[in-house]
């Protein structure tokens, strides 16, 4: 990953089932396969109701970027078990859970990290500003709204904005701005 990236100028890669499409930001190993990640971080647009893939393994965090919301349908139950709504709340569960996503009112964005519980450990923290926010441990961070600066002692290392994101040096910081919101994923790779 170079300083920084913008979502937008990613390939997006369409779902099997047509659902929406999914722009992966960061993998690890970098040339792991999606079978085989221990950590993967990535944004999609879903435009219609439907299932989950399945991720024997795996943890999943998830929080609408945008759109009014998603409803979460057990397969097991045919009930609604969880709502995401906006408001960067982000949801916890495992990749095995037979889920349908089931879309509240017209198509979202969300972002999505997955951890292989036997490869690595992740956690997804909200930084919002005004604020400064140590990166010592974070392998992604991603501007959900506003802007942001990452510091590297007294320099700015790189300044995002709105969607953009990157992979900071790990004696880097994050200085927020008023009302931005940054997503920061810490992780450790076994």
């Amino acid at each position: 990953m170079n300083e920084k990236q913008n979502l937008n100028d990613l390939p997006s890669t369409p779902w099997k089932n047509g659902g929406g499409i999914t722009r992966e930001l960061l993998r690890l190993p970098k040339d792991s396969t999606l079978d085989s990640f221990a950590l993967r971080v990535s944004v999609a647009d879903v435009d219609t109701d439907a299932p989950f893939s399945m991720f024997p393994g795996v943890d999943r965090t998830l929080l609408i970027l945008r759109g009014a919301g998603l409803d979460l349908v057990d397969g097991s139950t045919n009930t609604v078990w969880k709502t995401l709504e906006p408001g960067l709340s982000p949801l916890q569960f495992e990749g095995m859970k037979p889920l349908v996503g089931c879309l509240t009112d017209g198509p979202i964005r969300d972002f999505n990290l997955m951890v292989r519980r036997s490869a690595a450990k992740g956690d997804l923290k909200i930084a919002k500003g005004p604020s400064t926010t140590s990166l010592l441990d974070c392998c992604c961070v991603f501007m959900a709204r506003g802007q942001a600066l990452i510091m590297q002692g007294d320099a700015v290392w790189a300044t995002l904005l709105e969607f953009d994101f990157s992979a900071p040096p790990r004696d880097a910081y994050l200085v927020i701005e008023q009302d931005a919101v940054a997503l920061v994923v810490n992780a450790t790779v076994f």
